[in-house]
């Protein structure tokens, strides 16, 4: 659009332009949401499950909640709703479950961030720990434990995801034109690469028709997901 128009008129388009926040940002003066003080502030710290995946048996907020200057000690089982951007599927605190290293049990909010900092040590929380899933091959085997359980209870945009129940999967669309493997009948994603027809596994990576399923291949005992004829 702006080709075959003179640089010298344009002010803006291939120049460097002063960015009126540099000095401030440089010598430190730039104000930040944590350089804020409001009256009747308070400060928030959240307590982090060490584990990838565990149950949470136990939860004791008690020591926290009478430490001088705690003025709330929230837990999953305070918070009844889900959020999610295209599939409501996240506790804003874990419940029963932790599904990722450093997921938030539980929150505190207090009077200063050093005591928000100590009520947040005296949560104590008993986990069992899980096997977790690390990797989306191993989230589609026959064993796998499933992240979500009630996967075909949650909320979710239909145009951009489609969750199947009983499983790990999160989106394969049925209205995606598909194949399937003739040694497990694992469903493959055709997809069209130079104008060439291809193939992908769940991983997005093309195949060539010949190579080996990569669903089979992986697990050796054969696909058996809810999923495949």
């Amino acid at each position: 659009m702006l080709e075959t128009a003179n640089s010298e008129s344009l002010r803006q388009v291939g120049r460097s332009p002063t960015r009126s926040d540099a000095a401030d940002k440089l010598t430190g003066a730039a104000i930040y949401v944590s350089d804020m003080i409001l009256p009747g502030m308070l400060y928030a710290q959240v307590k982090k499950s060490p584990h990838a995946r565990a149950k949470i048996k136990r939860i004791d907020v008690s020591r926290a909640e009478r430490l001088a200057g705690v003025r709330a000690v929230l837990t999953g089982h305070d918070l009844d709703y889900k959020m999610g951007l295209y599939v409501v599927d996240k506790d804003i605190l874990a419940k029963n479950e932790v599904r990722h290293f450093g997921e938030a049990v539980a929150a505190v909010a207090a009077d200063t961030l050093a005591i928000a900092h100590q009520a947040v040590e005296l949560i104590e929380v008993e986990y069992e720990v899980l096997r977790p899933v690390l990797n989306h091959m191993d989230a589609l085997a026959p064993d796998a434990p499933l992240v979500h359980p009630d996967l075909g209870a949650y909320d979710y945009v239909k145009a951009v995801f489609s969750p199947h129940p009983g499983t790990n999967i999160a989106n394969l669309s049925a209205n995606t034109p598909t194949r399937r493997c003739s040694t497990c009948r694992w469903r493959l994603m055709s997809r069209s690469r130079n104008g060439r027809s291809a193939t992908a596994s769940t991983s997005g990576r093309a195949r060539s028709r010949r190579s080996p399923c990569v669903a089979c291949s992986a697990m050796r005992s054969g696909c058996r997901s809810t999923t495949c004829g």
